[in-house]
């Protein structure tokens, strides 16, 4: 993976259309963002891996998946030389600590067949050995064309249950990520015309912006459509909810879950791009999050906190008032979209059985909570 701060920090001369060469050259699709989904399966020797994975569902209703993976033979992870296959082994992986935890104690184990390969493939992708955003949502999905990218068209590729519940539940999330490509397309633009001092192309990137925003928002609404709370399979909001990984969980995450929206690339891009400035333990919270994405959208984040001055821009000029209600409209969008995280995170992920105050047994709470403070945050920042 090339890194993405040298190639940001020569946009700022170059034409429009480099803004694509430089999300096209990280692996970042201008119409897909950072989804990584892909029909690739791994050599011969990993079949057993792949025939578990799809077969979680079975195997832990039946309670035969504690015998199975106890068994398991640490295999050797090297020779996955290709990074898709080096994915498609953390995804798998992924599923099947999860589904081991699930099936077991909270205290559970992961048995070193699935722990030692799942550590040492993390540590070639740069990524903690945990199950994450990433694995279940940015690379957990196929669609059979090039058709339009709707939730009806795309296919999770491993499940925990096998539920169309669930599988709606990653397939939203994708296609959120997919809107939110628009995004990271408005950000790379920016960064080439923010030196040139001229609002006008500005205001027309944070127009895609918000648009960008609102379509996130739209998709996440439709989350209930096919996916209700009550019929949700309680495994599968724990699996979401519960850390699972053979990496500690990084500091300042406690009490928020391990598959976690805060863990969005293009969301964290956008709230890095309009200069949100949260309170500290939101702070702590989003980089803590940050810490379990791939390194790919980690480096852009981190180089547009520090480099995008889009906020001083609008203030510079001031007198434009299109240009100030852009922003604002971002802002507005930004703030709307975490209201609908605030929801769903309330009706969907385990409340501790009424154990409010105790954030630690309370993942939904703390999601909402957090997801309020933010939101504050992001409406304070209007200007």
């Amino acid at each position: 993976m090339k890194d993405t701060t040298n190639l940001l920090g020569t946009v700022g001369t170059g034409s429009r259309a480099r803004g694509h060469e430089l999300l096209t050259t990280h692996g970042i699709s201008p119409t897909h963002g950072f989804l990584a989904g892909s029909a690739v399966h791994l050599p011969p020797e990993f079949a057993r891996w792949e025939r578990i994975a799809v077969e979680l569902p079975y195997l832990l209703t039946s309670g035969r998946l504690r015998g199975i993976a106890d068994g398991l033979p640490p295999l050797d992870v090297e020779a996955l030389d290709d990074v898709g296959q080096q994915r498609r082994a953390h995804l798998l992986l992924s599923f099947m600590a999860g589904a081991y935890r699930c099936a077991e104690s909270t205290g559970a184990r992961i048995p070193s067949g699935i722990a030692v390969p799942w550590n040492r493939i993390a540590r070639r992708l740069g990524r903690p050995a945990a199950t994450t955003y990433a694995s279940v949502v940015l690379e957990n999905w196929t669609v059979e064309d090039d058709g339009p990218f709707e939730p009806e068209r795309l296919r999770s590729q491993i499940l925990l249950t096998g539920s169309d519940d669930e599988c709606w539940l990653y397939r939203i999330a994708a296609v959120a990520e997919q809107r939110g490509a628009r995004t990271l397309r408005a950000v790379s633009r920016l960064f080439q015309d923010l030196p040139e001092d001229d609002p006008g192309p500005v205001r027309e990137h944070l127009h895609e912006l918000q648009e960008s925003l609102r379509a996130a928002s739209v998709i996440l609404r439709r989350l209930p459509e096919r996916c209700a709370p009550a019929r949700l399979d309680g495994r599968v909001a724990c699996f979401l909810a519960e850390w699972t990984g053979v990496s500690p969980p990084p500091v300042g995450s406690r009490g928020a879950p391990a598959v976690s929206p805060l863990q969005s690339p293009f969301l964290q891009t956008a709230d890095a791009a309009l200069g949100i400035a949260h309170i500290a333990e939101c702070r702590r919270t989003i980089r803590a999050q940050r810490s379990l994405m791939p390194p790919a959208p980690r480096r852009l984040i981190e180089v547009v906190e520090g480099s995008l001055h889009l906020r001083a821009f609008v203030r510079r000029h001031s007198r434009d008032a299109g240009l100030r209600q852009g922003y604002n409209g971002c802002v507005d969008a930004l703030a709307g979209l975490r209201a609908v995280q605030s929801r769903l995170a309330r009706s969907y992920l385990p409340d501790g059985e009424g154990a409010v105050d105790d954030q630690a047994n309370d993942p939904g709470g703390r999601l909402q909570a957090l997801a309020e403070l933010m939101r504050a945050a992001t409406r304070e920042a209007v200007l």
